[in-house]
């Protein structure tokens, strides 16, 4: 007896899914990233997860206590840095801007991969923050969705 039906619903190591930034619109078109989980099935960002999970511990014994503003935009910093690294594996619908317009996107310069930071340290903080959320929600990653308890109880 099996149970792939269980297994089937796993978030899949290395899946990619299209975020489109309903927020911004470029071009007269909302701009896409794509990204994969921040989650387990992310070896890079499990590996550092892990390591500062550890530093983290090490710092609170070290009694650093309270966290000051400078350690929230610190942490924020490092949080774009993360999903620039370890979730956005693509983008489309980004332009530089025109050399003597900022500001102004140039349509003959789209954004390639090497660009990928820069977009994710340009966004405004409400996007970055739904970015965030959207790419810790192993639910976004999944091939099937979890079957809903609620959705059972009614059969």
């Amino acid at each position: 007896m099996g149970f792939g039906s269980i297994s089937a619903q796993a978030v899949r190591k290395g899946k990619t899914v299209e975020l489109v930034l309903n927020q911004l619109t470029i071009l007269g078109e909302h701009p896409v990233l794509i990204v994969e989980h921040l989650g387990e099935t992310n070896e890079e960002f499990w590996s550092e997860a892990i390591s500062r999970a550890g530093q983290q511990v090490n710092a609170a014994q070290d009694g650093r206590g309270a966290i000051s503003q400078a350690d929230i935009e610190r942490i924020r910093q490092e949080n774009r840095a993360i999903v620039a690294r370890h979730a956005v594996r693509g983008t489309r619908g980004f332009f530089h801007d025109f050399p003597d317009r900022p500001g102004v996107p140039d349509p003959a310069r789209p954004a390639s991969t090497e660009d990928t930071r820069e977009i994710v340290f340009a966004l405004p903080a409400d996007v970055f923050d739904s970015v965030l959320l959207f790419v810790r929600n192993e639910q976004n990653f999944r091939d099937r969705p979890l079957t809903d308890a609620r959705e059972l109880a009614g059969k």
